[in-house]
């Protein structure tokens, strides 16, 4: 726990005076107290599976692995998609942290894998990528790991991982390039331009607006060597290129940062590395229990969605949240779309006409755009096939949604509920029109907002003392209204 967050604990529930420097002093005192073999041999007792020790001749410990069962149950649901990303100064031996994350159906980062490292040579991330190999089978399943841009993570996963697409962090990638454009003999002007350039060739929609821009590039600095830097692995950093593989829509390796900076919180580059082990096991505890408080929450709340129509309703009794919610957008998108859909051999060719793009839908199960292939949900080509080849015009089908984001799919089972009790599921109520249902607090002052201005062009549309009279009517009325009055109207003839 951060100290000053301690400091304000031990103030407000034991009313004693109590310094920062005394909390210091305390952790300090702590930090020796422990050795790595107790807080082992602690742990084991519970979970033999927990932490692994790499060791070598001379009996120094060079990698701790930590991966408990919650965390391999969850990696073999989940394989598709993995982050993998490193931080440093949490422990006074200088051992850096490596995190291997998913993520789940609900949409929602889960930790699979821990790793402390006694270096980052590239044997130590081989011997790391082995160890995860060898400890989860299914991750011959997985299709896609995202890592910044560190050449010994690459090599390791490329040498231990040879049949996973390897994706580059965008965020990490901008941060390279930066670097590079600032050391350029460049004015202020050129370099923000070819940053700037760069963004847009990270976000190029196909290959002739690649080549657009990287024309452009080329002309504005010669000394920036495309073809060294970034021609040889382009298929890893643009984003075009990265969504023909399955990605679930992640393009940083920001979900990891996320936890590295609440780790920071409470582990400091100080400690001990009993200290350290402690309190990153109690760290993967703490994720459990939230990830569980999650499902119950998930699996025991009754959901009201009166905005969506019925069918697109249905989904919510059978897929997560996150996935219904995903699945409601493409619906809208396709309706306020125009994709007219023609059929040629048995394959349904959906034509967006603002775009001018054709895609190709079969058996309603694949999609040839990259929405599809990157977030493994029914994109809105799917629905328009859907809603163009079916008579009843619905377009709820389970067969179009893969089993990761059924709700009984997810780590934890549901819970058994005696009768005449709910399960996590949204009611299906009828469509509300948009006149009945309840409005936002943006959309009342909208609509409150073009009363009064209409009541302005009516007030102000007047000579002068009648203009005065219906201000004053108007200024009553809002008086009347601030105050909570009901106002009733009599009108005399």
């Amino acid at each position: 726990m951060n100290q000053r967050l301690m400091h304000q604990h031990i103030v407000q529930t034991t009313g004693k005076v109590v310094t920062v420097k005394d909390i210091h002093n305390l952790r300090a005192a702590m930090n020796g107290k422990y050795d790595v073999t107790d807080v082992l041999n602690e742990f084991a007792a519970s979970s033999p599976d927990d932490v692994r020790l790499v060791v070598d001749s001379d009996n120094t410990v060079r990698q701790i692995l930590i991966q408990t069962a919650a965390m391999k149950e969850t990696f073999a649901k989940f394989p598709e998609v993995m982050l993998l990303d490193d931080t440093y100064s949490i422990n006074n031996c200088g051992m850096p942290l490596y995190a291997f994350i998913v993520e789940d159906g609900y949409g929602k980062d889960q930790l699979v894998g821990l790793f402390l490292l006694s270096g980052e040579g590239s044997a130590q991330m081989k011997t790391m990528v082995e160890l995860f190999r060898n400890a989860n089978p299914t991750v011959t399943e997985t299709k896609t790991i995202i890592i910044d841009k560190d050449f010994s993570e690459i090599s390791a996963t490329e040498a231990g991982l040879p049949h996973v697409d390897i994706q580059l962090c965008t965020f990490h990638c901008i941060k390279v390039v930066q670097k590079k454009v600032g050391s350029l003999p460049l004015d202020l002007s050129s370099k923000t331009q070819l940053n700037s350039l760069y963004c847009k060739l990270i976000y190029a929609k196909n290959d002739a607006e690649f080549d657009a821009i990287s024309a452009q590039i080329k002309a504005i600095s010669s000394d920036f060597d495309l073809e060294e830097h970034l021609y040889n692995a382009k298929n890893r950093w643009v984003q075009y290129m990265k969504n023909v593989t399955s990605n679930l829509g992640n393009t940083t390796t920001n979900r990891i940062e996320s936890l590295f900076a609440k780790l920071k919180q409470i582990v400091k580059s100080k400690v001990s590395l009993s200290v350290c082990l402690r309190q990153l096991l109690q760290l993967v505890q703490s994720t459990h229990l939230q990830s569980d408080y999650r499902h119950f929450c998930t699996q025991t709340k009754l959901t009201y969605s009166h905005r969506l129509g019925s069918d697109v309703n249905k989904y919510h009794t059978t897929f997560t949240r996150y996935a219904c919610d995903t699945i409601a957008r493409n619906v809208k998108k396709r309706k306020s779309s125009e994709l007219p859909v023609t059929s040629i051999n048995d394959e349904h060719v959906v034509r967006n006409n603002r775009t001018n793009a054709s895609y190709t839908v079969c058996n309603c199960l694949t999609c040839s755009c990259l929405y599809f292939s990157s977030q493994s949900l029914p994109c809105k080509h799917v629905f328009a096939h859907v809603l163009s080849h079916n008579y009843h015009c619905t377009v709820y089908s389970t067969d179009l949604v893969p089993e990761h984001w059924l709700l009984s799919y997810q780590t934890h089972a549901p819970l058994p509920l005696s009768e005449g009790h709910h399960q996590g599921a949204t009611t299906q109520l009828p469509e509300v029109s948009s006149k009945r249902r309840c409005l936002t607090t943006s959309e009342q002052y909208k609509s409150a907002e073009r009363c009064a201005l209409a009541l302005a062009d009516v007030v102000s549309c007047a000579g002068m003392t009648l203009f005065r009279c219906r201000l004053c009517q108007a200024l009553c009325i809002d008086s009347f209204i601030a105050y909570g009055w009901k106002i009733t109207f009599t009108f005399l003839t």
